[in-house]
């Protein structure tokens, strides 16, 4: 009878055991199969199988954007340490405009870029302003030649830009005359004596701005040199161009005080020969029936020029004699003279 109380009692725990063990696994894959689904979250620990309100951080620029390329930019969620990645839009580029003034001989450039990309986007090219000359210069500007210096000189025209103040030659664009060519000219860039000796100046002339040069011809003093007086005459009044020969010929020209004297050709030329050696001073009277009369001081030795075809002395006309001498008056209202201007008034 003991001995089956004591069975039983065996056989009640282990029911016991095996009951309570099962509940036990079955309670713990329960826990386990439900592991998870609960909202369990720490502040460290966030399972990775539930559902995060993600909070996320302030953005931090991973790439900064330029003008040509997108950004990228990062944020992480405090909770789960989730990151997430945007793009930032290309900025915007910032046109500014640079410009170079153009010189006399460079050219200027205007030009608008991108401050942060340096892209270009356009570019206009300014053509040289050009000099701008205010003045002229000449080299040199007083000379001698003849006896122991040489008969000849270079000379050297320069012009002055007015912006620059660069000095360009402009010798070969000149244009040069002289007082006197019979003791100077300018030939192939060079001065030139001529003939005879005495002063005469020399004038560039380039684009209207002129600069003078003066020249002194000398001759040794033994070498005897004749002197002669020429020049060209012509009149202040305009004539048919057959009329030239009746017109300018037939003008006296004397040395005052002598008798020494000649008259112009159909061009109005005239030469004086055969003077003195020791007249140095001269005063040419200039006449011829129906004109002014005019004087001219001439002083020198040599072959004396007092004026070019170009350049002719001029001769006015109107004076008539009167009782057998011309009384120095325009009397264009005589009857029996007025013909002679009639004649040849266009």
């Amino acid at each position: 009878m003991k001995r089956n109380s004591v069975v039983s009692i065996i056989l009640v725990v282990l029911l016991m055991i095996f009951f309570c063990s099962d509940a036990l696994n079955t309670g713990i894959v329960s826990a386990q199969n439900n592991l998870g689904k609960s909202p369990m979250h720490s502040s460290d620990i966030h399972y990775e199988n539930s559902e995060c309100d993600h909070e996320y951080g302030p953005w931090e620029i991973i790439k900064e954007p330029t003008c040509t390329e997108k950004g990228i930019r990062e944020s992480i969620c405090t909770r789960c340490s989730v990151k997430i990645t945007e793009e930032i839009p290309e900025r915007m580029h910032i046109i500014l405009g640079d410009m170079r003034s153009p010189t006399c001989t460079e050219e200027g450039l205007v030009e608008e870029y991108c401050e942060l990309c340096r892209k270009i986007f356009s570019t206009v090219v300014i053509p040289p302003k050009g000099h701008t000359f205010s003045h002229i210069t000449i080299e040199p500007n007083q000379v001698t030649l003849g006896t122991d210096n040489a008969t000849e000189s270079p000379i050297c025209v320069n012009a002055i830009c007015s912006e620059c103040e660069e000095s360009i030659e402009v010798t070969s664009e000149a244009e040069f005359s002289s007082s006197n060519n019979n003791i100077a000219s300018v030939v192939d860039g060079y001065i030139k004596s001529g003939t005879q000796s005495g002063t005469a100046t020399i004038t560039a002339d380039y684009d209207g701005m002129k600069a003078i040069c003066s020249v002194e011809v000398k001759v040794d003093d033994d070498e005897d040199e004749e002197t002669t007086i020429s020049g060209y005459i012509s009149v202040d009044f305009n004539y048919p161009a057959a009329s030239e020969g009746k017109i300018k010929s037939g003008f006296i020209v004397k040395i005052d005080g002598t008798e020494i004297s000649t008259t112009t050709d159909e061009k109005g030329y005239f030469e004086i020969t055969d003077i003195p050696e020791d007249m140095k001073e001269f005063t040419l009277e200039i006449s011829k029936p129906g004109y002014l009369k005019r004087n001219i001081t001439v002083n020198g030795a040599g072959g004396l020029v007092v004026s070019t075809e170009d350049d002719p002395l001029i001769l006015w006309a109107g004076d008539v004699e009167c009782d057998g001498a011309q009384d120095g008056a325009i009397n264009m209202g005589v009857p029996s003279k007025a013909w002679q201007f009639q004649l040849v008034k266009i």
